[in-house]
């Protein structure tokens, strides 16, 4: 009793510790944004209108011996300032939001991790909410629901910063563009979560280890730990491409949901409170998800869990391994209902997170840069 509840202060601990980092963390991140933004409008050339000026400006140049070819390389182009600008411009936003972003999943992860655990063992296992969650708790009290709460904390706010970033900024970018500006938000999102899975599998050896921790508890972990120490390192990467997919297709709809009801004059109009719509449209986004995704997320997730145990297991025998045990309701029914009902309250929380945080950082930055132009004149 003594050593579980040491390891549990200690994981308590590390997960106030990581929380009172990321929040120190985004006000140096919000410094360094507003500071790059301030350098960045005084490093632009101004057109200068007055007549002295030019002809001062015209005569330094004529007494230089530099040749005129040298010059015109020096000096930026309009287009390329234009260019510029439009990518300082969308990675500045997609950094307000990747940041909010970051701290809205951090505090999901901290609140309601032990809910993601029953559903990895429910998508694993295929049982009910309520067996899950009594044979998890008798393995080994709160603590097992909070296993790989260590790598959780680093994936999943990483997924959300890299998700917020990639719709923003590509939203940034897009709308810069003649040729891009009257794109649908469809295309927009799409070219977003494209991205999103890419990157989805760079994190793919985190997921891999939280999952496994959630599934099989300490027990799995290291088996996946000796089977990495003998050299087998795709062990890590078992899932990462349906986790790819996946990431997309899940990523697609929801910011697609998002977008659409988000900038609705009609739910603008019947939900005044910003609060509140962000909470509805946050669930409504994720109800659409989870039910596109539910057999991606099975799959994945028994390949991950068996590949820690088995070697050689591949997308052909994890599929005939689920429709063995539960036929093709196994692939949508595990894990969805708790998943639907997970999956709406996080994205509640964390979209009324994430917008508060992005509209206030985002009005301070437009206050800075109003302030800094008009020292500047």
């Amino acid at each position: 009793m003594r050593i579980r509840s040491c390891i549990s202060q200690r994981r308590i601990l590390l997960i106030l510790l990581s929380f009172c980092v990321l929040l120190s963390s985004q006000r140096s991140c919000l410094s360094l944004v507003k500071a790059v933004e301030i350098d960045s409008k005084h490093v632009e050339p101004k057109e200068n209108n007055d007549d002295n000026d030019t002809t001062t400006t015209t005569s330094s140049l004529r007494s230089r011996p530099t040749p005129s070819s040298t010059l015109k390389e020096e000096i930026p182009t309009k287009r390329q300032i234009a260019a510029g600008g439009i990518l300082r411009k969308a990675f500045l936003r997609g950094l307000n939001g990747g940041i909010s972003g970051l701290i809205a999943g951090c505090i999901q992860v901290i609140t309601l991790m032990w809910l993601r655990t029953v559903i990895n063992y429910q998508c694993r296992y295929g049982t009910t909410f309520r067996h899950a969650i009594d044979l998890l708790y008798r393995e080994g009290g709160v603590g097992r629901l909070y296993e790989g709460v260590g790598f959780a904390l680093i994936q999943a706010p990483m997924s959300k910063f890299f998700a917020t970033a990639a719709n923003d900024g590509m939203q940034a970018i897009l709308a810069c563009f003649d040729i891009s500006r009257s794109w649908g938000i469809g295309t927009q999102t799409f070219l977003a979560s494209i991205v999103v899975g890419c990157f989805r599998m760079v994190l793919m050896p985190i997921d891999t280890c939280k999952v496994v921790l959630q599934v099989d508890g300490k027990q799995g972990f290291r088996g996946l730990l000796l089977r990495v120490k003998a050299g087998n390192f795709g062990v890590l990467y078992q899932g990462a491409i349906i986790n790819s997919i996946s990431s997309a297709m899940s990523n697609f709809p929801w910011f697609f949901i998002y977008n659409l009801l988000s900038k609705n004059q009609v739910v603008m109009s019947l939900v005044q409170s910003p609060l509140v719509r962000n909470g509805l449209v946050g669930f409504c986004a994720s109800l659409v998800s989870d039910t596109i995704v539910n057999p991606l997320r099975v799959i994945k997730t028994t390949k991950q869990s068996m590949g820690s145990k088995h070697e050689g297991i591949t997308y052909g025998d994890t599929v005939r391994m689920i429709f063995t045990a539960d036929g093709w309701k196994g692939f949508f029914i595990r894990g969805l209902r708790t998943r639907m009902i997970a999956n709406a309250i996080q994205s509640a929380l964390f979209t009324i997170i994430w917008r508060k945080l992005a509209d206030e950082w985002g009005n301070r930055a437009e206050n800075v840069e109003q302030s800094s132009t008009i020292g500047a004149k």
